[in-house]
């Protein structure tokens, strides 16, 4: 695993937009939240937990994206650009997630409401009012993994999602409360608790998984294994961090990672702990925003034609060192657009996998 902190999903992240108060650009910034953030949700680079509290609130509040609700919604606000099934699909990826309260251990809990503080308060105040409890359960149990009882957990952060299409500066929340009463789960450790158990803590949260992204080096998340979701975290960080500095994204281009790519990156000094693992991370972001680090030229065969394949795709390849074995990248280029990283080779290399 990564060094991607565990994530814990906001309820506010899978909560419906109001039908009758929310604009096209709302629903279009919940859609494109949930598949962003599925992307790390579903990666080998983190955990990530739900509260089934949490869960059950949101439904009670008719506000779950049930396929039937996406439609109805996108429909409302004419939104042509989502596509409810792939939404539906990263919505039971989150639902098939661990729960926080197997985690902590803990069946249920009761809070002292009147001593209860969330702060800033639009954090609470833009849930509906079932998953408003939920929330307040939801921030008690992951303060308690930050106090040591979530086993090996060390880190946990609320992943959420902005509000008036716009990410809010804010890098922690404050609560506070009193727990009065705790009921355990019959093979849970940590029964010696003895309320009232007060808390006064923060806890960590990112509006998007671009800024959870930003904070971390791509390096830590090259996956020494196959793993393409490490690989795609590592290269997805590092171009949030490029994005970050200035560089213009208007350019940017969908990629995939090729099957046998991550194989070759090992085999070239370019695999989790190689001296040019960097170099390949930043080499495929700067790529996929349009601004390569090196020329990136059409790969020829021996006869001079520029190598293709069955779907069209058209071979590229550039420069990843220059000294020593000369390393270069391969990669695809599809008829629509999209790049895939194919393999890395030396100087001599003629093949593209």
């Amino acid at each position: 695993m990564g060094n991607l902190p565990h994530l814990c999903i906001d309820p506010h992240l899978l909560s419906l937009p109001r039908m009758d108060t929310s604009s096209t650009e709302d629903v279009e910034d919940f859609v494109s939240s949930i598949v962003d953030w599925g992307k790390t949700v579903g990666s080998s680079s983190t955990k990530a937990y739900v509260s089934s509290t949490v869960l059950d609130a949101i439904d009670e509040d008719n506000a779950f994206p049930w396929p039937d609700k996406l439609v109805d919604m996108l429909k409302y606000h004419k939104v042509k650009s989502a596509d409810h099934h792939t939404v539906s699909l990263v919505v039971q990826g989150f639902i098939a997630c661990a729960l926080i309260e197997n985690l902590v251990g803990l069946k249920a809990l009761l809070l002292e409401e009147e001593k209860t503080e969330i702060a800033p308060r639009f954090m609470y105040e833009r849930l509906r009012s079932k998953t408003q409890h939920a929330f307040r359960e939801l921030l008690a149990m992951i303060v308690m993994v930050q106090h040591g009882y979530g086993g090996e957990v060390e880190q946990i952060t609320l992943a959420s999602i902005p509000g008036e299409n716009k990410e809010p500066e804010l890098q922690y929340l404050s609560f506070a409360t009193v727990i009065e009463e705790f009921e355990w789960k019959a093979d849970s450790g940590d029964r010696n608790i003895d309320p009232p158990y007060v808390i006064d803590d923060r806890v960590s949260i990112f509006f998007s998984r671009n800024g959870l992204l930003e904070s971390i080096e791509p390096l830590s998340l090259w996956p020494a294994t196959d793993d393409t979701s490490g690989a795609y975290d590592a290269i997805d960080c590092c171009i949030a961090r490029l994005v970050t500095v200035g560089t213009d994204k208007e350019h940017t281009m969908q990629y995939s990672i090729g099957p046998r790519f991550l194989q070759t990156t090992r085999k070239w000094e370019c695999g989790h702990e190689g001296h040019h693992a960097f170099t390949l991370i930043e080499s495929c972001a700067r790529i996929v925003l349009g601004i390569p680090k090196h020329e990136v030229k059409p790969f020829y065969d021996r006869a001079g034609r520029q190598k293709d394949r069955e779907d069209g795709a058209l071979a590229y390849r550039t420069h990843l060192t220059k000294k020593r074995e000369g390393l270069r990248l391969m990669l695809w280029k599809l008829p629509d657009g999209t790049i895939e990283f194919a393999n890395v080779g030396d100087k001599d290399e003629l093949t593209i996998l």
